[in-house]
C-alpha cells in the first residue's frame, strides 16, 4: 500500500482543532451553569418588575445586579445562565444593547454582552460573548446533536461504494484519498472509527452560537454549530457545522435551506440555495437557487442555479447557469460546466450506478451531454464543444478539442464525435495563459495547496504518452479511407476514446505536442541553470536527485543531444515570444469575427493587444529575454 493510501491516521491532528476546544468550553460552561447558585430575592424582583416569567426561579442564574433591566419581557424554563450586558452588539453593522429581550429561554447559556430578542425559543443553546439572536422562529436541540460531523457523502456513486465519512475539519487533500483509494477496507474502516471519534468529542449537548455570530431572521434551527463572526439570516439550518472566523465570515442567507451538511471557512450559501448532505471547503460559494445533494465542492468552486448530486468537485470548478452534474468523481477540478449541460447519465435503467471521472480542467460547453461510464483524467484542459453528446469512453487525449462529426463516415457510427488532439494548445493557448493567471491570483484557499502551474510533470507525461500513440498511427496502414483523408479511430489510436481523427489533426496533434513538451524541457533548464553556480554542459550531464529535472534533462537530451546551453537559453527566449503572438493572433480571431457580427463590436470590446492575459505574456517574454542577455555573456 502507497503513502497516499495510508489515510485514517489523518483524522487524528483534527482532534486538537478549534471547533474541539470550543465544544470542551462549552461542556464546562454549562456543566459550572448548573452547578451555580440560585438568584437573590431582590434579583428575582427586579427580573419580575421587566415582565420576566420562569417555570422556576432557582434554575435561573444572573452574573449581576447592575444590568437586570438589559432583561425584559422573557420567559425561562430549566437552568438559564444570564450574563453580564454592559456593551452594544452589532446586529448587521448597527449598534444595539445587549441582552435578553421578548424571548422564550429553555436550557441556555447567554454570554457576557450577547443578545437574545424577538425570538419565540431558544432551546438547549450555548450563546457566546457578542454573539445576536433577533427575530427567530424556533432554535432546538436533540440529545445526540454532532453538528453534521461523520454524515457519509455519496460522492461518484450515488447509491454508495465511495462514500467519504465527512467531519467539519475534513482537509480538502484527505478526503481526495479517502474518495480515491477503496481497495484497503481495513484502511477505510479505521479511517470511519476516527471520524467518529472526532464526532462523539464534539458532542456537548447543546447548540453553540460562537462569539460575534449574528443568527437573523431564521425560522427553524436544530443542531448547529456556528463558528466565529457566522452570519445565518432568513434560511433553515439543522444538523450541520459552519466554521468561521472574523477573517473569513461564513454566511447562510436569502431563505436558504442547509440540511446535515458541514461547511468550512469563508463558505456562502445565499439566494434560495438549497445544501443536504453536503460538505462545502474553505472558499466555495452555492448561490441563486443551486443545489448541492450528497456532494462535495473544493476551495474557490462556485454553483449557481444548477443541480450538483453525488459528486466531488475538486478547486476552481465553474457552474454558474441552468446545469447539471451527477455522480462525478472530480478532485482535480478547475473546469467548468456550461449552460444547459447534461452531466449526469449515469442509470442504466438497472440502476443508477455509473459515474464520471471529468479531468482536471476539462470544459463541458452548452447543451453537452455525457453519457457514463466515461473517464477524461488523461484528458486535462479538453473541451467538449457546444452540443456535443459523447458515448461511454476512456479519453487519453490532452487539450483536445471534441465536437460533432465534421464528416459522412459511412464505417462509422454518426454517434462518434470527431476530436483534435492537442487543439487548446495550438488555437487557444489564450486558455491556457488565462487559466493559470486565474489559479495563481483567484485563489483564496489557506489550509489547501492549489497547483496554478498547468505544464507541470504529470500533464506532461500524458502528452508524452499522447504524442507517442499519434506518432506510431502514421507508421500504420489500417486506417480508414475517406477520399483522398485517412480516418483513424481508437482501433488504430489508443486513447481516442468513442471518437475519430482525420490525418491533419493527427499532424496538428503531434506538433502541438511536441511544442509545449520542448517548452516545459527547456523552462526546466533555465531553473535549473540559475538555481546552482555548475557551468551550462554540467548542469546538462551532472547527476541529479531532482525527480522534475532528470524528466526535463532527458526531454532535452533525447531530442538535441549535442545542443549548447546557449542554444538552448535562445530558444526558450524564441517560445515564449511565440507563446505571446499565439495568444494575440488567437484572440485576435474571436475580434475579426466579432467585427463581421456586431456593428460597434470595437467600441465594448477590448482588442486582443489590450488584453491582459495577452500583455502579461508579452512581458514574460520581454522579462526572460533581458535575464537571459544578461546570463549569457557568463557561458
Amino acid at each position: 500500500m502507497t503513502t497516499d493510501e495510508n489515510f485514517s491516521s489523518l483524522v487524528l491532528p483534527q482532534l486538537t482543532s478549534e471547533h474541539q476546544r470550543q465544544a470542551a468550553i462549552c461542556r464546562k460552561k454549562m456543566t459550572a451553569m448548573r452547578s451555580s447558585s440560585g438568584l437573590s430575592r431582590e434579583q428575582i424582583v427586579a427580573l419580575e418588575k421587566n415582565g420576566n416569567r420562569a417555570e422556576s426561579w432557582t434554575t435561573v442564574h444572573c452574573a449581576s445586579m447592575d444590568d437586570l433591566d438589559r432583561i425584559r419581557n422573557c420567559s425561562f424554563r430549566g437552568h438559564v445562565y444570564l450574563g453580564k450586558f454592559t456593551e452594544n452588539v452589532l446586529v448587521e453593522g448597527v449598534p444595539f444593547p445587549s441582552g435578553c429581550y421578548n424571548s422564550t429561554l429553555t436550557d441556555v447559556f447567554v454570554a457576557d454582552n450577547a443578545l437574545v430578542q424577538d425570538t419565540f425559543l431558544v432551546h438547549g443553546t450555548f450563546i457566546d460573548s457578542q454573539a445576536s439572536i433577533v427575530r427567530c422562529g424556533t432554535i432546538t436541540v436533540s440529545d445526540n446533536a454532532v453538528y453534521g460531523n461523520g454524515t457519509p457523502l455519496k460522492v461518484g456513486v450515488e447509491i454508495g461504494g465511495r462514500e467519504i465519512l465527512a467531519f467539519a475539519d475534513l482537509p480538502f487533500d484527505l478526503a481526495v484519498k479517502v474518495g480515491k483509494y477503496r481497495s484497503n477496507a481495513n484502511e477505510l474502516a479505521t479511517y470511519e472509527e476516527n471520524v467518529l471519534r472526532y464526532a462523539k468529542a464534539i458532542k456537548c449537548g447543546v447548540n453553540i452560537i460562537s462569539s460575534n455570530a449574528q443568527i437573523l431572521r431564521c425560522p427553524k434551527l436544530r443542531d448547529v454549530y456556528f463558528g466565529v463572526g457566522a452570519l445565518i439570516e432568513d434560511s433553515c439550518v439543522s444538523n450541520s457545522t459552519v466554521l468561521s472566523s472574523l477573517s473569513e465570515q461564513s454566511r447562510i442567507s436569502g431563505f436558504s435551506h442547509v440540511v446535515s451538511s458541514l461547511l468550512q471557512w469563508h463558505t456562502i450559501v445565499e439566494t434560495g440555495s438549497s445544501v443536504e448532505r453536503s460538505f462545502l471547503c474553505e472558499y466555495s460559494h452555492v448561490e441563486r437557487h443551486g443545489i448541492v445533494m450528497d456532494s462535495l465542492l473544493g476551495p474557490n468552486t462556485a454553483i449557481a442555479e444548477g443541480e450538483c448530486t453525488s459528486s466531488f468537485l475538486g478547486p476552481f470548478v465553474g457552474f454558474h447557469h441552468q446545469a447539471m452534474i451527477i455522480a462525478s468523481f472530480w478532485p482535480e477540478g478547475k473546469g467548468n460546466i456550461g449552460y444547459g449541460a447534461n452531466v449526469g447519465s449515469n442509470h442504466t435503467l438497472k440502476a443508477p450506478d455509473q459515474e464520471l471521472w471529468p479531468g482536471e480542467g476539462v470544459f463541458y460547453g452548452l447543451s453537452v451531454s455525457v453519457k457514463y461510464p466515461s473517464n477524461f483524467t488523461h484528458a486535462p484542459y479538453s473541451v467538449l464543444a457546444t452540443g456535443v453528446s459523447t458515448l461511454p469512453q476512456k479519453l487519453e487525449m490532452p487539450f483536445a478539442l471534441v465536437n460533432i462529426p465534421g464528416h459522412n463516415i459511412p464505417a462509422l457510427s454518426p454517434a462518434v464525435n470527431e476530436i483534435f488532439p492537442g487543439w487548446v494548445l495550438g488555437q487557444s493557448v489564450f486558455t491556457v495563459l488565462r487559466n493559470m493567471d486565474k489559479f495563481e491570483k483567484r485563489n483564496k484557499a489557506k489550509r489547501t495547496v492549489v497547483e496554478h502551474e498547468i505544464f507541470r510533470p504529470e500533464i506532461i507525461r500524458m502528452m508524452e504518452v499522447a504524442l507517442t500513440r499519434l506518432t506510431e498511427a502514421g507508421n500504420k496502414s489500417t486506417s480508414i479511407q475517406l477520399g483522398k483523408q485517412k480516418i483513424y479511430t481508437d482501433k488504430q489510436v489508443p486513447g481516442l476514446g468513442k471518437n475519430y481523427m482525420t490525418e491533419s489533426s493527427r499532424v496538428a496533434g503531434i506538433e502541438a505536442y511536441n511544442y509545449f513538451i520542448r517548452f516545459y524541457a527547456l523552462n526546466g533548464f533555465w531553473r535549473t541553470l540559475r538555481q546552482g553556480p555548475l557551468p551550462v554542459d554540467a548542469v546538462l550531464h551532472a547527476p541529479t536527485t531532482c525527480p522534475r529535472w532528470s524528466h526535463e534533462r532527458g526531454l532535452l537530451l533525447a531530442s538535441t543531444p549535442t545542443a549548447s546551453g546557449a542554444d538552448l537559453l535562445r530558444e526558450l527566449v524564441a517560445a515564449y515570444k511565440t507563446i505571446a503572438k499565439k495568444a494575440e493572433t488567437g484572440k485576435a480571431r474571436d475580434d475579426k469575427r466579432g467585427q463581421q457580427i456586431i456593428p460597434d463590436y470595437n467600441h465594448v470590446h477590448k482588442k486582443a493587444s489590450e488584453e491582459r492575459i495577452v500583455i502579461d505574456a508579452k512581458r514574460r517574454a520581454v522579462d526572460i529575454e533581458k535575464a537571459v542577455a544578461t546570463y549569457l555573456p557568463r557561458l
